[in-house]
């Protein structure tokens, strides 16, 4: 079954300015008559602030559909959720609980152990996508981790610019 994210903010560099509700309305009726599920994209890490989050994943509660958002994606993605909160990025979204079952992540590569648990004991999902972190070198995702600690995996292909592709079968191989 396929899903298409809609990214929440209406420009990448005005992350507190968010897509309107009748937008919002529409794109997840055309999902459901095109049996696909509606999902909203989120922000980058770059820009992850409580309260905007808040105000994302409150949107995304009311309209009752799943987010999925990149993080634990690179090392200097990491480093300026470090900086800035005190945390690396999936203990930040953990202890703000951020962290749930209507939450898809997409690369987690940057993770240790302890990130790996929270991340199951919220329920959270992770998507994968190695082709596309061959090509910019994220590094590996600890997939066989996120198997074993119950995680949900799935696999994808980001988008073509990193990608240079958005075939599934091609990322299969």
């Amino acid at each position: 079954r396929g899903a298409l994210a809609e990214d929440i903010r209406v420009r990448f560099d005005r992350p507190e300015v968010f897509i309107s509700d009748d937008f919002i309305k529409e794109m997840i009726d055309k999902c459901r008559q095109a049996d696909l599920v509606p999902i909203f994209g989120t922000l980058s890490e770059e820009d992850f602030d409580t309260d905007l989050l808040r105000r994302v994943y409150a949107k995304r509660d009311e309209y009752g559909i799943r987010s999925t958002q990149h993080f634990a994606e690179t090392d200097w993605r990491r480093d300026i959720v470090l900086k800035k909160h005190g945390m690396r990025p999936v203990e930040y979204l953990y202890r703000n609980g951020f962290l749930s079952d209507r939450l898809i992540g997409s690369h987690c590569v940057q993770v240790n152990d302890e990130e790996v648990e929270m991340m199951a004991e919220s329920g959270m999902h992770v998507i994968n996508t190695p082709l596309c972190e061959m090509k910019i070198a994220d590094g590996v995702a600890p997939v066989a981790k996120y198997v074993r600690a119950g995680i949900n995996v799935g696999l994808g292909t980001d988008g073509a610019e990193w990608n240079n592709s958005e075939d599934l079968f091609r990322e299969m191989k």
